[in-house]
């Protein structure tokens, strides 16, 4: 069966995050992961798409997820904008997020920047 999805744009402006991070944990709840799952999600979101107003870049950020029966992935992206790959912010939010799911990847391209976060289902 394919994956379903989600895709959020949303201005590139902080009081947004919280939007982005009520919204993917609502879809986690919804897809039943448990209670702290749901947490590690919210919180992993809201450091990715923080993460990504730093800086310079377009004047939205997109929040995508595809889900299976066993796995939420979020993609967050900005257009034309530079991750500081050394910075100490990218260090920290990347320990986070590393912390909160199973896998989380930030990589800037010529696009621009994107996180990648997955949480596996215990099923």
């Amino acid at each position: 069966m394919a994956a379903d999805q989600l895709t959020l744009t949303l201005p590139a402006r902080p009081e947004f995050v919280s939007l982005a991070r009520l919204t993917l944990a609502g879809l986690a709840a919804r897809l039943d992961y448990d209670v702290d799952a749901v947490e590690d999600i919210r919180v992993a979101v809201a450091e990715a798409v923080g993460l990504l107003l730093r800086e310079g870049g377009a004047d939205t950020v997109v929040v995508s997820a595809q889900w299976s029966r066993d796995q939420l992935a979020v993609t967050v992206s900005r257009a034309g904008h530079l991750l500081a790959r050394e910075a100490e912010e990218t260090g920290v939010a990347l320990l986070v997020m590393e912390a909160m799911v199973d896998s989380a990847v930030c990589e800037t391209t010529t696009a621009g920047s994107v996180v990648r976060l997955t949480k596996q289902q215990a099923l």
